[in-house]
């Protein structure tokens, strides 16, 4: 008789050791599946600040500046004269 009993707690026993496995294994897949999505909103991320970089370097007036006493809105950069003089540029924009 206690063969039968030992029989059956150990198949409880492994029954419940399976059944945490799988919940485990059912959390580091959610885990993982977190990291995953994670990684591509970074990814995301990354080419959205990529993309603004390139166009502000592009841009050849990516900056603004609001004159409160006129309330006008100007744009502004800065280039390199032929003679090879720094220069500050700028325009209203309308």
């Amino acid at each position: 008789m206690s063969v039968i009993l030992e029989r059956e707690k150990l198949t409880e026993l492994i029954g419940d050791s399976l059944a945490k496995r799988n919940t485990n294994a059912g959390l580091i897949e959610d885990a993982f599946d977190g990291v995953d999505t994670e990684l591509l909103l970074q990814d995301a991320d990354i080419q959205a600040n990529e993309q603004s970089i390139t166009l502000h370097k592009n841009d050849t007036m990516p900056h603004r500046f609001h004159d409160l006493k006129n309330e006008k809105i100007y744009r502004y950069g800065f280039q390199v004269s032929l003679e090879g003089n720094p220069q500050m540029i700028y325009e209203e924009i309308v």
